[in-house]
């Protein structure tokens, strides 16, 4: 049995793009690159003081393939329903892809016990990383 490891590409993402219809048209998102996020967070102060022209751009950086001119035919409230999908989203293929790498090590698996914790950024509670010793 040969050792489990993480593989990752800057080819092509383990996660699917995000897929959103408008007027028949079928747009993907691109990867949450850092580059993304970071354009996302210089835009979310205009976009959350109501600046409807930063909600577009943040749509625009997600979906850029989408022309400026159909989101400003689009109400207000489509543009937000469109932008909490994305969000809830990018949150349930985060989750699945939390539950893919906690499967592996259960009950018979030999991982060793310096193997990778789960998502440590996250500060999921101490479990991943501390074992009790009954001291």
């Amino acid at each position: 049995m040969s050792g489990t490891r993480l593989k990752l590409s800057t080819k092509q993402s383990l996660f699917p793009p995000i897929e959103i219809e408008i007027d028949g048209t079928v747009y993907r998102s691109k990867k949450f690159t850092p580059g993304i996020i970071r354009s996302l967070e210089e835009l979310t102060p205009a976009a959350i003081a109501g600046k409807v022209d930063a909600v577009i751009e943040q749509i625009q950086v997600l979906y850029p393939t989408i022309k400026a001119e159909t989101l400003e035919d689009l109400d207000l409230r489509e543009l937000m329903d469109l932008v909490e999908y994305t969000q809830k989203r990018i949150y349930e293929d985060q989750k699945a892809g939390a539950e893919k790498t906690k499967k592996p090590s259960g009950p018979g698996s030999s991982g060793p016990s310096g193997s990778r914790p789960n998502s440590p950024a996250k500060g999921q509670s101490g479990k991943s990383s501390k074992k009790t010793s009954g001291k």
